[in-house]
C-alpha cells in the first residue's frame, strides 16, 4: 500500500509542500553554510541567525540553520532570503513536472531512512555514508554541493 501524503502538505503548488517535508539544506545535510548577500545581513541577524564574514568577504550562517526546529523551519515562511530562492536538484524536478509530490516524498523518506540509520558497525556506517552521499548528491546536489538559490 502505498505511503499516503499529508493533505497539509498539498496546500503548497509552489514546492513548499515538498520543502516544508524536508529539511535536508536546513540541517547540515547537504550544506555547510548558506550565503547571505550584504543588502540581507541586517535581515538575516534579526531572524536571531549569526552572519559571519569569510575571508572573501562574503557572508554565511553555518548550518545546521538555528532556526530548524522539529523537523520544521521556525521562521517559515519569514526565512532569510537565500533559503526562499534555494532549489535543490530534487525540487526542480518537482516544479518542472518529472516527479509527483508523492516520488518527491519518497526521495526524502529514503534519505531521512539512510541519514537516520540504526546500531551499526564501523564498516556499515561507513557503507551507509558512502550510500547516503550518493543518494544525495544524485537527488538534491546541483552540482559540486553548491548553495545555488538560481
Amino acid at each position: 500500500m502505498p505511503h499516503e501524503v499529508d493533505e497539509s502538505l498539498r496546500r503548497g503548488s509552489d514546492g513548499s509542500a515538498l520543502c516544508r517535508a524536508c529539511g535536508l539544506c536546513c540541517s547540515g545535510v547537504l550544506h555547510s553554510n548558506v550565503p547571505v548577500l550584504p543588502e540581507d545581513v541586517a535581515l538575516v541577524r534579526n531572524l536571531g541567525l549569526v552572519v559571519e564574514q569569510e575571508e572573501d568577504l562574503s557572508f554565511v550562517f553555518r548550518q545546521p540553520c538555528p532556526l530548524y526546529r522539529q523537523d520544521r523551519c521556525s521562521a517559515y515562511p519569514h526565512h532569510p532570503p537565500t533559503c526562499q530562492e534555494y532549489r535543490c536538484a530534487l525540487l526542480r524536478r518537482y516544479d518542472a513536472g518529472e516527479a509527483t509530490l508523492e516520488e518527491s516524498l519518497a526521495v526524502v523518506r529514503t534519505a531521512k531512512d539512510v541519514l537516520m540509520g540504526g546500531a551499526e558497525t564501523r564498516v556499515e556506517v561507513l557503507l551507509r555514508a558512502a550510500t547516503l552521499d550518493v543518494y544525495l548528491r544524485k537527488h538534491f546536489c546541483l552540482g559540486k554541493g553548491r548553495f545555488d538559490g538560481q
